[in-house]
């Protein structure tokens, strides 16, 4: 039987106005509803388009043959999800701003919608079998659920990286390896020397230290050391009058 009084429901329509929508007489709707008739292929897709949800919904096929079941345990079911999904991760066409996770967590409760999460069912889940464990202690029903995504949605998580809190150091490393160079040999000592009053190590630690060597340092500070150092070369070389001659050189005065 097809899930079209389901589907009529979420949405909130009377049999004669989806009757109307899709163009078919309102005893048809009906029939489809009570009955093991199903809507013809040009009418199926019709349904699918107008109403944005997948074929399979509509069958009751695929994920969906345990639709009523994935409502009834959801608690469990997006449990599992919570913990197959990287905290961080977003799927804005799903859930606008919101981590995928919170979303999951809201779509049956506090912002029921219904519509959007067989979407996102269609969409991610490629399988799911729901197993009823049988609890001695616990008087309601328990179950085990195991689900797998779809290639599509497997390739998003794998290749999710959480965003990094964006850091001074890739700006100053530019810095120390493309103008680090072009300093005056007094200049550079002066940043060198900034850097080892900020680690306060032994100062002759730093006394033929190589490019190389101050990144490694320069990576230790803090990010307000960082910011100290990163501002200071920006300065100098911006500047132009500490620019060495040659070349090679950048922002030369004369």
């Amino acid at each position: 039987m097809t899930r079209i009084k389901q589907l009529r429901k979420i949405l909130d329509f009377t049999q004669a106005k989806m009757a109307n929508q899709l163009g078919v007489a309102r005893s048809t709707v009906s029939m489809w509803e009570v009955s093991n008739q199903e809507p013809d292929y040009d009418t199926l897709k019709k349904i699918t388009l107008l109403y944005h949800v997948p074929a399979d919904y509509v069958m009751g096929r695929g994920v969906f043959s345990q639709w009523d079941d994935i409502i009834k345990y959801y608690d469990e079911v997006s449990f599992t999800l919570v913990n197959m999904i990287p905290a961080g991760f977003e799927l804005p066409v799903f859930s606008d701003e919101k981590s995928l996770i919170a979303w999951l967590d809201t779509r049956l409760y506090f912002e029921r919608d219904e519509l959007a999460l067989i979407r996102f069912f269609a969409f991610a889940v490629g399988e799911i079998s729901l197993i009823p464990v049988e609890d001695p202690v616990e008087s309601e029903a328990r179950i085990n659920v195991d689900i797998s995504f779809t290639r599509d949605f497997a390739a998003l998580i794998k290749a999710y990286e959480p965003e990094a809190k964006p850091k001074v150091v890739s700006i100053a490393d530019a810095f120390l390896r493309e103008c680090y160079d072009l300093l005056q040999k007094r200049d550079q000592e002066i940043i060198k020397s900034l850097i080892m009053k900020l680690l306060r190590p032994n100062q002759d630690d730093m006394s033929s230290s190589s490019t190389r060597t101050l990144l490694d340092c320069y990576s230790q500070l803090n990010e307000e050391g960082q910011e100290k150092i990163a501002g200071y070369a920006d300065d100098l070389v911006k500047s132009g009058k500490y620019i060495k001659s040659g070349p090679n050189s950048v922002g030369k005065t004369t």
